[in-house]
């Protein structure tokens, strides 16, 4: 997830559907978003196929620039190790900087935004239209992150892991 600046979240919802355990055979939630007027909706995966794969430990490396669709796959898996008690899912962020201090996060894009365009002059707005929160643990990390900080709230939840890592 280095420096994966997000995507679709179609393709989220492919890899999703890959690396959560869910243990259902059903089609499960991989996020789900609030809009501005409250309105909560769900973007679901497609049945898992995760026991497939005999997982011994699955090991997400991110950095600064790991953003939006790249954060909300890595929270869903976390989530879903969290609920299932295998706990073999870690984060392993990339050291930065901001100025002279060293932090250890993600980009924290946890929003969800839509573009309107003016058809008379071609003008443009984006817009904020939600919020987007992890599927089982309800944690946004828009404007922190993944962090070491947030890993306390992880941990208290499921036990895993987001570490501090040395420039990779």
């Amino acid at each position: 997830m280095r420096s994966n600046g997000g995507g679709y979240v179609s393709i989220l919802s492919e890899i999703a559907s890959l690396l959560c355990n869910t243990q259902t055979n059903n089609s499960f939630i991989c996020q789900r978003y609030i809009d501005n007027e409250n309105k909560v909706s769900y973007f679901n995966c497609k049945p898992s196929k995760y026991d497939e794969y005999n997982f011994e430990k699955i090991v997400f490396l991110a950095n600064n620039n790991s953003a939006s669709a790249s954060e909300a796959l890595m929270g869903a898996v976390l989530d879903y190790d969290k609920q299932s008690g295998a706990n073999i899912v870690n984060v392993i962020v990339e050291k930065s900087y901001s100025g002279t201090k060293e932090v250890y996060k993600t980009y924290g894009k946890g929003i969800m935004q839509q573009t309107y365009v003016n058809p008379l002059t071609g003008e443009a707005v984006k817009l904020t239209v939600a919020k987007i929160y992890w599927p089982i643990s309800n944690i946004c990390i828009q404007g922190s992150g993944l962090t070491p900080e947030l890993d306390q709230r992880i941990l208290a939840q499921n036990g895993n892991i987001i570490e501090q890592a040395m420039a990779l």
